[in-house]
């Protein structure tokens, strides 16, 4: 969900408030609104131009295919993850994962109606193919065929 991905980004390393990839350092943000309204800016000069330009860019070729044989909703990982390991592992396998970045307050609490309505419009080519609004996955798929994902970089 773009949404939660951008407040993972900008929480990121958050007791020394440098964001991923340090984007709070270089930027300067002191709050995650900051970091919302720079993100959205088209003016903006953005520390990782790809990452503004497609939020997901590192699984798509520059002809748009989706890299990855498995794509799994991150909100449905532990589902997701036993799937993946019993195709290998047949009923051998029952793996539990644990969330190693617990944060404070959910992504949902720190967005504001300005902030959501600034990332509906901005990341809608990632809301659209990852089927998404901001309250989560608009079906109850736990992996995706990324034969069906596509992204057209001119656009």
């Amino acid at each position: 969900n773009p949404f939660d991905l951008l407040f993972s980004y900008y929480s990121h390393s958050r007791e020394d408030h440098t964001g991923w990839l340090a984007c709070n350092t270089i930027h300067g943000f002191k709050t995650f609104e900051e970091f919302i309204k720079a993100y959205c800016d088209p003016s903006f000069d953005w520390h990782m131009p790809i990452m503004k330009k497609f939020l997901y860019c590192q699984i798509f070729t520059k002809e748009g295919d989706c890299v990855p044989k498995y794509v799994i909703r991150y909100e449905r990982l532990d589902e997701g993850l036993k799937i993946l390991a019993n195709l290998y592992e047949p009923n051998e396998v029952e793996p539990e994962f644990i969330n190693k970045s617990p944060k404070s307050i959910t992504y949902k609490e720190a967005y504001t109606e300005e902030m959501k309505q600034l990332v509906t419009e901005k990341c809608k080519k990632e809301l659209q193919i990852f089927n998404f609004d901001f309250d989560g996955a608009k079906d109850s798929l736990v992996m995706l065929d990324p034969l069906t994902l596509k992204y057209n970089w001119d656009s």
